[in-house]
């Protein structure tokens, strides 16, 4: 084969010329997005499979056509070398705010986000702040506890977005690659979040790609609320690698 017509470009995550083989996962999707328009919601989805496949190229591709059919979304890559919580926390509350800046541009809606996007200001300000813990405001400006309670802010944001976002026919998706690179204390929380907003019909989606190792292994537990979806090598098919 010619150099210039071989199809295989190394790099992590770089989009294929098509992307082969992962139809079923992306008719899944389909399906999560159209349930999503009719007010049916299901599960966050866990994009696993060894390091090679593919697993960044789709959720990238997820989160595009997510983002095309009118859903808000925040996407980010979990890092290794952030080391804390409050590392992991600032890093995702900031893709929120972009999201939600997005999407208010996009579907003219600043006036009515405009509560939510001062809510996730100030919660990123907090997570900047001296140890991440004093929350200066709480929702709707109103006074909020002294003492941070990562998990209740982050659930009260998800369902203050939800409120807007059901009655557009449209939802929040969380897109995280390296899930696994996580603080166990963040992923718990956002699972949990997940959980309860499956439980009360919230539009929220936690959509992640860990490696088939982090699932099998340790982290099988808090990582069975949410529906897993393996990956095979699909590379003899797409000419490209993860």
């Amino acid at each position: 084969m010619r150099p210039e017509l071989n199809p295989f470009t190394p790099g992590s995550g770089l989009r294929p010329p098509a992307l082969e083989g992962r139809g079923k996962q992306i008719d899944d999707f389909d399906l999560l997005i159209a349930r999503s328009k009719r007010r049916q919601y299901d599960r966050g989805m866990m994009l696993s499979g060894l390091r090679g496949v593919g697993k960044t190229v789709l959720l990238n591709r997820l989160a595009e056509h997510a983002e095309n059919q009118g859903w808000m979304v925040a996407q980010m890559e979990a890092r290794a070398t952030d080391v804390g919580v409050t590392v992991s926390r600032r890093r995702l509350i900031g893709e929120l705010r972009r999201g939600v800046q997005r999407y208010s541009r996009r579907h003219d809606l600043q006036k009515k986000l405009q509560p939510v996007l001062e809510f996730v200001e100030r919660l990123h300000l907090t997570l900047a702040g001296p140890g991440g813990v004093t929350v200066t405001a709480g929702r709707g400006g109103q006074p909020a506890m002294p003492t941070m309670d990562w998990e209740y802010e982050f659930e009260t944001l998800v369902e203050d977005i939800g409120a807007i976002l059901a009655k557009h026919g449209s939802a929040l998706g969380v897109f995280i690659d390296e899930l696994q690179d996580i603080d166990d204390a963040t992923l718990e929380s956002l699972l949990a979040v997940q959980h309860t907003a499956s439980q009360r019909g919230w539009p929220f989606f936690l959509v992640g790609a860990p490696p088939q190792p982090a699932v099998t292994a340790r982290r099988v537990p808090i990582l069975c609320g949410t529906s897993v979806r393996v990956l095979h090598d699909r590379r003899a098919r797409t000419g490209r690698r993860e």
